[in-house]
């Protein structure tokens, strides 16, 4: 099985990073309120939004579950939940 090289990470990282604040927006929270609710600082909700690629997996996983989100690994003929 060949790896394929890694798409541009940075640019997947804001991407994900707008879907989170669009999230928020449309549930009318604040980013402090968003950031106490997933248990990490308004500076770290802040990384995420701007798609920052060096904030730890641990808190994306908490901001996508504060904001009542899932996230899924795409297989190829498959789906993985993960959290």
């Amino acid at each position: 099985m060949a790896i394929e090289r890694v798409p541009d990470v940075a640019t997947q990282a804001r991407h994900c990073g707008q879907r989170l604040r669009d999230r928020r927006k449309s549930l009318g929270i604040s980013m402090t309120a968003a950031a106490e609710a997933a248990g990490m600082s308004r500076v770290t909700w802040h990384r995420l939004e701007r798609g920052e690629t060096s904030v730890a997996w641990g808190y994306v996983l908490a901001a996508v579950h504060a904001l009542g989100l899932e996230v899924e690994i795409e297989v190829p003929g498959a789906a993985a939940r993960c959290g």
